[in-house]
């Protein structure tokens, strides 16, 4: 079976291989000059859905296509003007409910009690200082701190727990790491479930909202400006960042950088906090012009750290609230914005700097402005743009002529769309249908498409992205995900191509749920049991036998709830139904011996078709399985 499933595999890699040629032969002669409005039509308006959003349903390409090309962009790009979401509240992180408050309190009476217990000489340990493990038992007032104590101390974190734990009995000590543990775990698992609230939250926007290119935007932004949540570890600061991309998600490039700069989660997730005066950190600094804004080859090691020297004291609030010093000059003054933002200018390096041939007092909005008035800048974004909407190798002429207008209209994003996604280059045969989904959009676009259930969908996305290779929120690294063709491997072409297979059994596990497992109660059990009645009597007022039970939860698995199914009650052939499930999947014909292959699934010999039948039904089942499995939809 392993060697049936590697020789299958690589038949659908070099099939993929296949469908996709490689991109650096795709050279686009027609330019950036505008599509005519005769060449206008619903295979060019699928094709823009599918790259400005998630997937597109047959009614939201003919009403696309049934609009002139200049207004059709603009339905997409403008999207300020359509409603924002009727749920578009921000998620209810788990700690914000009140059980889990209490539950949180009642860890920390328990840790402040065995520490008030324990406390010797009148030492004041407070809880972080406890909990976290940095000074442990803390030392006499009077006397002065040991270096070489402290650096022994953070050598083992055994000496750690040692430290910590002196002077108490050994009773004493077992209840201090148990609580401490419980407390862990307890914390842990708050972060843990606060992040897949947040990521449920998005992918529900995400095949929700009539604004997909807000979204699709804001996917992007976030594989650019690419931050994790094991290093920020804090859910609002990544649901902050999150929102700032959508907010800028077509705005100016030059606000969102500055805006970047200043957030908690990408100053935590580059140690922004640790580049001060004395010592500045050229993390930041370098990802700003590697990776954010210029590119690799464009500047020095000399303006890396120049630029760290401007940045130092921007750093972030933690939202703990300290008490102000009475007496504070000028140069000790710190800044704090509403974002969390900090400017601490006892950190700052206020001397004289050389970025990139200009010299002075720089800071960090300096820096930002230097990079920003090179044009290799805009060639760069502009090619980022062009690998995430167009190809993966885009021609020289493109990006030229992208890049000039991102310059002339002071780095705006929407004309730079507004322009690709009008010319001819957008719309070329070697571009349709010629870029692999990366799994957000592929998710997104076939539980769209099929019509499935909200929380089957979240539930599925929230397993199946991180084997995909997407984890929202948690990209490989700084560089974020390389897309294209990384997407595709042997560990993930198996899930992709069984991934419409397992929508539909999560589909109709939520329909079984109704019916009740083996040896489990159903609803209407439960309710009578409420009721006071006993299971003699549940039986008595119309409990199924276990034969009709079973029959009921097969044909349930049979028959997924997804919303599909509706579209064909009223379609009087099989080759009606094959044509419109083409149409929805794929846009775009197939070869007359695939289509043999279908109405051989579709129309068997001596079965008449008849849209309401559970039969009928369950091969329209197997025939869009069989569609979503094949090498073409994976492509959009």
């Amino acid at each position: 079976m392993r060697r049936i499933a590697l020789s299958l595999m690589t038949i659908g890699l070099i099939t993929l291989s296949a469908v996709c040629p490689v991109f650096a032969e795709n050279k686009s002669a027609e330019g950036l000059s505008p599509l005519a409005g005769e060449q206008w039509d619903a295979a060019k308006a699928a094709h823009l859905l599918n790259r400005a959003g998630f997937g597109a349903t047959p009614e939201e390409i003919i009403k696309l296509a049934s609009m002139p090309l200049e207004q059709a962009v603009a339905y997409l790009l403008d999207y300020e003007k359509h409603p924002q979401l009727a749920a578009a509240e921000l998620p209810k992180f788990d700690s914000e409910d009140p059980q889990t408050k209490k539950q949180i309190a009642r860890q920390l009476q328990k840790q402040l009690k065995v520490m008030r217990e324990t406390r010797r000489r009148n030492l004041l340990w407070t809880l972080t200082e406890a909990l976290e493990g940095r000074k442990g038992g803390a030392a006499a007032p009077a006397k002065k701190s040991d270096p070489k104590k402290k650096a022994k101390g953070k050598q083992s974190r055994k000496k750690g727990y040692e430290r910590m734990t002196q002077g108490m009995s050994a009773e004493e000590r077992i209840r201090y790491l148990a609580n401490r543990k419980a407390l862990s775990k307890t914390r842990s698992g708050h972060q843990q479930r606060n992040m897949q609230v947040l990521r449920g939250w998005w992918v529900d926007r995400m095949i929700k909202t009539e604004r997909q290119l807000e979204e699709k935007m804001a996917l992007f932004w976030h594989g650019h400006f690419a931050t994790g949540y094991k290093t920020v570890r804090n859910t609002p600061h990544m649901l902050q960042q999150n929102n700032l991309f959508r907010t800028h998600a077509t705005g100016n490039f030059a606000e969102l950088v500055l805006r970047i700069a200043k957030d908690p989660a990408m100053l935590r997730y580059l140690d922004g906090n640790k580049n001060v005066k004395s010592s500045p950190n050229e993390n930041f600094a370098r990802e700003l012009m590697e990776l954010f804004t210029i590119g690799i080859g464009n500047y020095t090691e000399k303006d890396i750290k120049e630029a760290a020297r401007a940045f130092t004291g921007w750093a972030y609030s933690n939202g703990k609230k300290r008490k102000q010093r009475p007496r504070r000059s000028k140069t000790q003054q710190q800044s704090v914005e509403s974002n969390g933002f900090v400017f601490r200018r006892s950190q700052h390096d206020f001397g004289q700097k050389t970025f990139m041939g200009q010299s002075g007092d720089l800071n960090g909005q300096d820096v930002i402005n230097i990079i920003l008035s090179r044009h290799q800048t805009a060639r760069f974004i502009v090619t980022k743009l062009l690998k995430y909407f167009h190809s993966d190798n885009p021609d020289a002429q493109l990006v030229d002529g992208l890049a000039t207008t991102f310059r002339e209209n002071d780095y705006e994003i929407k004309p730079v769309l507004r322009q690709l996604f009008s010319s001819k280059a957008f719309y070329s045969s070697a571009v349709i249908g010629q870029q692999i989904k990366s799994p957000t959009q592929l998710l997104v676009g076939t539980a769209k498409l099929l019509g499935i259930g909200e929380k089957t969908f979240r539930n599925h996305a929230l397993r199946t992205l991180p084997k995909l290779g997407q984890n929202l929120f948690e990209p490989p690294n700084v560089k974020g995900w390389d897309g294209g063709r990384a997407w595709v491997n042997s560990a993930t072409l198996l899930i992709r191509y069984n991934l419409t297979r397992d929508l539909l059994l999560q589909s109709s596990r939520e329909a079984r749920k109704g019916y009740g497992k083996k040896g489990s109660k159903t609803k209407e059990q439960s309710k009578k049991k409420k009721s006071g009645q006993n299971d003699m009597q549940m039986e008595q007022m119309g409990q199924m036998d276990d034969q009709r039970k079973r029959s009921k939860r097969r044909r349930a698995s049979q028959r997924p709830t997804i919303g599909l199914l509706k579209r064909f009650e009223s379609y009087e052939s099989a080759d009606e139904v094959i044509n419109h499930l083409i149409l929805l999947f794929l846009q775009k014909p197939l070869p007359e011996s695939r289509m043999a292959k279908l109405r051989e699934v579709m129309s068997p010999e001596g079965v008449t078709f008849d849209p309401k039948s559970r039969q009928t039904q369950e091969r329209i089942i197997k025939l869009i399985i069989l569609i979503t499995s094949i090498p073409e939809y994976q492509l959009c």
